[in-house]
């Protein structure tokens, strides 16, 4: 009875922390923080997830070490769904968002007043299994192999990597889903992101951390190992008026990339209270082993962008052009 207690207590701890999509995708609660007071300054609302680790610490970093508050403040809001953004920045309402570079990209074109400004997330996704043996995604091919959330960029990425003949069959799955099936043994490998990764290692017993998709990605493109998955887009408003002050957030975002480069873990502490009440402190520390804290301008990687918004939406036939106008220059 008491071994049943333990099994259900670990079951609902892990349940509570697998409402996560690689690091931001899934719900937080209403909240709304004020980052400084200076009225001569203009305030900017930033809507972003309680979820989020690497995309948003160079950002919180830059506001409570840096000197992003010099430039303006910060009012921000927290989206509870993807949906919920998506519907947010269509409707320009805000002025800089948190989320994923094909979404920003696809809304600019869309006809949505949003350009991408920084990208600030580059290696998520993993290859886990309790099997040490299987833990290359060769290891699968004419196999099934299980993958959450539904949606996941990591899948078409593999699909264009794999050899012809090896293809994977990909099983769909929410965070919680798959959590249950790998505690009760009914799969033992899965494709999930950081900080999910650390989260079910150290939920599910015997559980090994495999391949990494971005690894695989560099090599295969001859480039570094890394994706630009994530980042921060501006209202094209504040371009239009105050160009000098987007340039001055960039520029202190850079900064704090620079600063978090060498040194990871003290961005950790610059998360808002309520945000670690989502993600405990120790599952962020714990992902920025396999996690990159890099920030990039956008029109400084826009080759990346192209590449990658290519192979992840390949029915689009976004073109070089598409991407180039979504950027911020």
């Amino acid at each position: 009875m008491q071994f049943k207690r333990a099994a259900l207590f670990v079951v609902a701890m892990l349940l509570f922390g697998l409402v996560l999509w690689f690091g931001f995708r899934g719900q937080a609660e209403d909240s709304s923080i004020r980052l400084g007071d200076n009225p001569n300054l203009p305030t900017l609302t930033f809507y972003t997830s309680g979820l989020a680790t690497t995309p948003q610490i160079p950002l919180w970093y830059a506001a409570t070490q840096g000197k992003l508050l010099h430039h303006c403040n910060l009012e921000v809001k927290v989206w509870k769904t993807i949906d919920d953004l998506r519907g947010t920045v269509l409707a320009g309402k805000g002025d800089l968002w948190l989320g994923h570079t094909e979404d920003f990209i696809q809304a600019a074109l869309r006809g949505a007043p949003v350009k991408l400004l920084a990208v600030t997330a580059w290696r998520k996704f993993y290859l886990v299994s309790t099997n040490p043996h299987a833990l290359h995604f060769s290891d699968y091919a004419g196999k099934e192999l299980a993958y959450a959330p539904t949606g996941s960029p990591a899948v078409p990425i593999i699909q264009s990597i794999v050899k012809k003949g090896e293809s994977i069959r990909f099983q769909p799955g929410e965070p919680k889903q798959l959590a249950m099936r790998l505690i009760k043994g009914d799969i033992q490998s899965a494709v999930v992101p950081e900080p999910l990764v650390s989260m079910l290692q150290m939920k599910v017993e015997g559980l090994r951390v495999g391949e990494n998709v971005e690894s695989l990605y560099g090599k295969t493109t001859d480039s570094a190992p890394r994706m630009p998955i994530a980042g921060l887009a501006i209202h094209t408003r504040l371009i239009e008026k105050k160009p000098e002050l987007v340039r001055s957030l960039l520029a202190e975002l850079k900064k704090a990339g620079e600063a978090l480069s060498q040194n990871p873990e003290i961005g950790i502490a610059s998360l808002p209270k309520s945000f670690q009440s989502f993600i405990q402190p120790k599952i962020v520390k714990a992902s920025l082993s396999r996690d990159l804290l890099l920030v990039k301008g956008a029109s400084d990687v826009q080759s990346e962008l192209v590449r990658y918004v290519q192979t992840i939406l390949p029915d689009k036939k976004l073109t070089e052009k598409d991407v180039e106008l979504s950027l911020f220059k």
